[in-house]
This record gives C-alpha cells, structure tokens and sequence, in this order.
C-alpha cells in the first residue's frame, strides 16, 4: 500500500468515526447525564447557598415508621423561604398539568410515550411530612422541581404561587424571584433551630435508610 493510499484510508476512517461520535452524541450525553445530573444540580444548588449565605441541608432523610423514610434531595433555607427542592432528568418532553395525577413523557428517541408520576404532587406530599414531622407551618415551603437544560417542558403547567418547576439554569433567578416577594422574612433563630433539628435527625437516619435499602434490594 502507497503512502498516498494510507492517507486515503486514515482520513476516511477519520471520517467515519467523526460521523459515528455525531450519531452517537445525544446518547452519549444522555447516558452522562442520567448518571451525573444529581452532582451538576447539587453544585448550583451549593452555589446558590454560598452566593445568598442560604443554609443548605442535602440530601434530608428522615424517618416515618420502621419502614417508611422521607427523602428529599435539596433542602434550602432562604430569608423568606424554605425551598424542598426535587431533581428530575427529562431525556424528551413532558405533557401534564399542574394537578395531573400523571404526565406524558415522550423520550427523545422513541415514538411511543409513557406516563410517569407527576412530581408537583410527589413534592407536595413531601412537604407535609415535613411539616408535620417539623411542625413548620406548611406556608413557609417552595415546591420546586428541577430538571436539565434540554428537558422540554413547553407543555407543561409551570407551577403555581408555592411551587415551581424550572432548569437548572435558571434555577437561580427563580429562588431570587420567590425571595423578592414582599413578604415578611423567617425568623432566623427559629430557621437555625429547625436546620440544626432536621440535620441531626437526617444523619442519624442515613445509617438506618442505607440498611432499609440494602434489605429491600
């Protein structure tokens, strides 16, 4: 084989595999994603606690019964709110509104749609355990869902006065809208005693949640 040939033959092969790696790209980025969207969110998430000098608890584990545990991904403590906030990953595009039981989630990749629960009902079943395992009044939380960037949610209800859903790129600008409100600020010893509350009991409990787990699996 001439050298021009080798050349022939290394380019195309250069070529294919750069047409392969642009075929590939939404399922290579989609398969990251699935597995690292919980650490891109929680980095915001921190940041936003940083920037604000907000408190952040994440994740809060608590427990129910002896085989029931309360699970929320990001507790955020803000001047004017408490934000229990929920991770999502929309790999497509959502149907539903605000108080569906269910949406329609269509994948990026697939024709045929499936329902799956409707996460501003998860959250604010989330929410009053909470409440009634803290005994903060039910008033004093945000329900907000957040999903990544390329999650198309044109088609859905974005939320109402106490709950939210939005990108984590513009989660940020979200929290600064809820705390712009003209409302009265949280009272700061109470919101200290209640983070140092619910914290204690969320690391007594991971032990035992990770043993839940573990049995059930």
């Amino acid at each position: 084989m001439t050298e021009l040939q080798l050349i022939i033959v290394f380019v195309l092969a250069l070529i294919s595999l750069s047409s392969l790696i642009v075929l590939l790209q939404p399922a290579i980025k989609d398969w990251f994603y699935q597995r690292q969207h919980m650490e891109i969110y929680h980095k915001t998430i921190l940041r936003i606690a940083e920037d604000q000098d907000f408190q952040l608890i994440n994740p809060v584990i608590l427990k129910l019964d002896d085989s029931t545990f309360l699970k929320i991904d990001h507790l955020l403590f803000g001047d004017k709110y408490i934000y229990v906030i929920k991770d999502e990953y929309y790999n497509g595009s959502m149907l539903g509104k605000h108080k569906d039981q269910n949406w329609l989630f269509h994948h990026f990749d697939k024709k045929k749609g499936v329902y799956v629960k409707n996460p501003f009902i998860v959250n604010a079943r989330r929410i009053e355990k909470l409440s009634l395992l803290t005994q903060l009044n039910e008033s004093l939380f945000v329900s907000i869902i957040v999903v990544n960037d390329e999650a198309m949610m044109d088609r859905v209800n974005r939320g109402d006065a106490v709950s939210y859903i939005t990108s984590i790129k513009k989660l940020p600008r979200v929290i600064m809208a809820f705390e712009d409100r003209k409302v009265m600020k949280l009272n700061a010893e109470k919101v200290q005693l209640a983070v140092n509350s619910i914290h204690r009991l969320s690391e007594e409990n991971k032990k035992l949640y990770k043993s839940y787990r573990k049995m059930n699996s």
